[in-house]
């Protein structure tokens, strides 16, 4: 089986540390000084290449794979911990509330079942006047033009 050269190891390691360089820049830095556009973009097409940088960057997904208990439980550390009114709260309940499905994008309003209906009601009553009308914006944003969230309690 082949292996790859040093330039082309170079490269795949460099690709691999830094998504956001351009092929052309990747082979660049791996030392392909002429016609490096050219040679980035073979190289982004060679299947042992593009295996190598996979392999690369394995153990960096992994490390920053959460599963959705881990997220939920932070979003809950956020609803707890910060305080009324903080941005990354009030986002925090609105993710929550997705999560639990209690909000879905209908046709013309936004479709809540009963029992949700209740858990959110109990929800939005904790939020301060601030955060009730971040969600109501956020809702707003969900509905067709035209269509209407509910008014804001007095």
């Amino acid at each position: 089986m082949r292996r790859l050269t040093a330039k082309q190891q170079r490269y795949a390691e460099i690709r691999a540390a830094d998504g956001s360089l351009s092929n052309a820049e990747c082979a660049r830095q791996a030392g392909y000084n002429g016609g490096a556009e050219r040679r980035g973009h073979e190289l982004a097409r060679n299947s042992m290449v593009t295996d190598t940088i996979a392999k690369l960057r394995e153990p960096a997904i992994e490390k920053r794979k959460r599963t959705r208990d881990e997220l939920e439980a932070e979003m809950w550390r956020d609803v707890d911990e910060l305080p009324v009114g903080n941005s990354a709260r009030t986002a925090s309940m609105g993710l929550l509330a997705k999560v639990y499905g209690m909000m879905e994008r209908g046709p013309s309003v936004v479709n809540v079942d009963a029992r949700k209906q209740q858990v959110l009601a109990q929800v939005v009553g904790t939020f301060s006047r601030d955060e009730r009308q971040a969600l109501r914006t956020q809702l707003q944003a969900m509905l067709p033009a035209g269509g209407t969230p509910p008014s804001e309690p007095d």
